[in-house]
């Protein structure tokens, strides 16, 4: 075989060889490890269907590529106007990050849940990848308390909501019992016509009253110190 010949053979098959190899590179996921980045969002099957005011948990699953792929700017939109951003920021190639997060709706309708992020690939350029899913939010149920076993008329299913109700029912009547005494305490003294007894015991009346109240003020101040340093709303 002549020398030309051979030349032209071995650069054929480089050719060939090249085009094959980018070819397989493009079909495995190639070219920039774009294909393998994912922003994938879950919501268990018990939190698509609620009513308003119940919380959902909302788990963000986000992986930059492996190859010269980054990733910024992910967000989730709760499909209420609210989103949650500044999470799984400037992820580098093959990083993967993880966000929990619980949200509640005021209103009953389908919402659509979004999770997104800005992709930039040095050999692909900028993308976005994105999921969603579909929550259905129902008005809540009248309660009929002569039909239905569970009526709370605290309206409160847990130990911290059942401490507000309670406190706050509490606060209520005494407020209106320190008002009744204050004015049997301001009877006495109009109707004592000159008699000390009944003078002193109307006076002994509203100061006790303004004492027991400053008391039960107090504690409420304590109980909001409380909730503000374990970081609980009102």
């Amino acid at each position: 075989m002549q020398f030309k010949t051979k030349i032209i053979l071995l650069v054929s098959i480089a050719v060939l060889g090249g085009a094959f190899f980018v070819s397989a590179a493009e079909d495995s996921g190639g070219g920039g490890g774009g294909e393998s980045s994912y922003a994938r969002i879950h919501i268990s099957e018990s939190s698509k269907n609620i009513i308003v005011g119940q919380e959902i948990f909302i788990q963000a699953n986000i992986k930059a590529g492996d190859e010269s792929t980054y990733l910024s700017g992910c967000k989730i939109n709760f499909g209420d106007g609210e989103e949650l951003t500044n999470f799984c920021q400037h992820l580098k190639p093959g990083q993967i990050c993880t966000k929990n997060v619980s949200h509640s709706y005021d209103s009953p309708r389908d919402y659509t849940v979004k999770v997104s992020c800005g992709s930039y690939s040095t050999a692909s350029g900028g993308a976005m990848i994105k999921d969603e899913e579909i929550v259905k939010v129902s008005a809540k149920p009248i309660l009929d308390p002569s039909v239905d076993e569970d009526f709370n008329p605290l309206e409160a299913n847990t130990l911290d909501g059942i401490v507000k109700s309670l406190t706050g029912l509490a606060f209520s009547i005494l407020s209106g019992l320190a008002v009744i005494f204050v004015m049997i305490g301001g009877f006495y003294i109009l109707t004592a016509g000159g008699s000390p007894d009944q003078l002193k015991k109307g006076k002994k009346i509203i100061l006790f009253t303004i004492i027991g109240f400053s008391v039960v003020m107090a504690a409420t101040g304590i109980r909001a110190l409380i909730y503000k340093i374990l970081e609980i709303d009102l």
